[in-house]
């Protein structure tokens, strides 16, 4: 058999010495593969069924599905290795999900975000993800619950901090992580990064403590009540000075004339040791913006 072909990617191969005179044609269909594995784009209108990608459409770098699906809708990749960047531009996707597969018995499922491009890649038996940000990275996702993509795959790649416990057989890098398989409850919450030795988060929640969820009340930071404290005001005083005039009655000539004293009078007030203590009492809380109530918030597991 003079023409065989590789493994992932059906590329002809011409043994060597053969089919002189007539390789050229060999060669070109390689290079048309080429070219869509490294910018070819398949479209793919999807409404309620399942599909199997075809060779034209798995050899294309970027596969683009459209439509109103009415239906969850498993998508069937080759089981050989290979990468992938899916656009998931259908509708009606809050209701019904995308999914990606391989053809091998057994392999993860994953499922695809609507409205993005997602960076895939298959192993010959798995649908994986590329490119997700590293195992213990949050996720503040602004929905009410977890998205149903997330929920689609065999190994859920996000959990949600609900202050459960998961699996360190499936999640081993997490636990490694968090140091534990209890998951950060973030409900009603808000976040505070490790004190790291700085001693800034007291009072209600320790802050040296990982993972420390610190009850259900408010919590206080830096200093309970207002210490006691002195002043001291030392008033060197004030002088005022004005003019007194007193009659002193009399009465000379013929026109009459009144007889007056005058004379400059001067007061003065000094104010010394002032001393202020202070017994207050009561908690001083943290003072935040109005807030909002945004959605929850999820940690990178898988």
């Amino acid at each position: 058999m003079a023409i065989t072909t590789t493994t992932n990617k059906s590329l002809i191969k011409v043994t060597v010495g053969t089919e002189a005179g007539t390789w050229g044609p060999y060669i070109n269909t390689d290079q048309d593969l080429l070219d869509n594995m490294l910018g070819g784009t398949a479209t793919i209108a999807l409404t309620n069924a399942p599909v199997i990608l075809s060779s034209a459409q798995y050899q294309c770098a970027f596969i683009r599905f459209t439509g109103a699906i009415t239906a969850n809708i498993a998508v069937t990749f080759p089981s050989v290795g290979s990468f992938y960047s899916i656009i998931n531009d259908t509708t009606n996707s809050s209701a019904f999900g995308l999914t990606a597969q391989t053809t091998a018995a057994g392999g993860r499922i994953i499922g695809i975000p609507p409205g993005s491009m997602t960076e895939i890649l298959t192993d010959g038996v798995n649908a994986r993800f590329r490119g997700l940000p590293p195992v213990g990275t949050y996720w503040d996702y602004g929905g009410s619950s977890v998205p149903a993509w997330v929920v689609a795959c065999t190994i859920p790649p996000y959990l949600n901090c609900d202050g459960t416990a998961f699996s360190s057989v499936t999640y081993p890098n997490l636990a490694n992580a968090l140091g534990g398989t209890t998951l950060p409850d973030a409900r009603g919450g808000t976040r505070f990064a490790l004190n790291q030795g700085t001693g800034r988060l007291s009072g209600a929640i320790d802050g040296n403590a990982f993972l420390n969820r610190g009850g259900n009340s408010n919590i206080a930071l830096g200093q309970i009540n207002m210490p006691n404290y002195s002043l001291t005001v030392n008033d060197p005083g004030h002088h005022h000075q004005y003019v007194k005039v007193t009659s002193v009655g009399g009465v000379t000539g013929g026109a009459g004339t009144n007889q007056y004293s005058v004379s400059t009078q001067d007061t003065s007030t000094e104010t010394t040791g002032i001393t202020v203590d202070s017994g207050g009492s009561g908690t001083m809380f943290p003072v935040l913006n109005p807030g909002y109530v945004g959605g929850i918030t999820m940690i990178r597991a898988a």
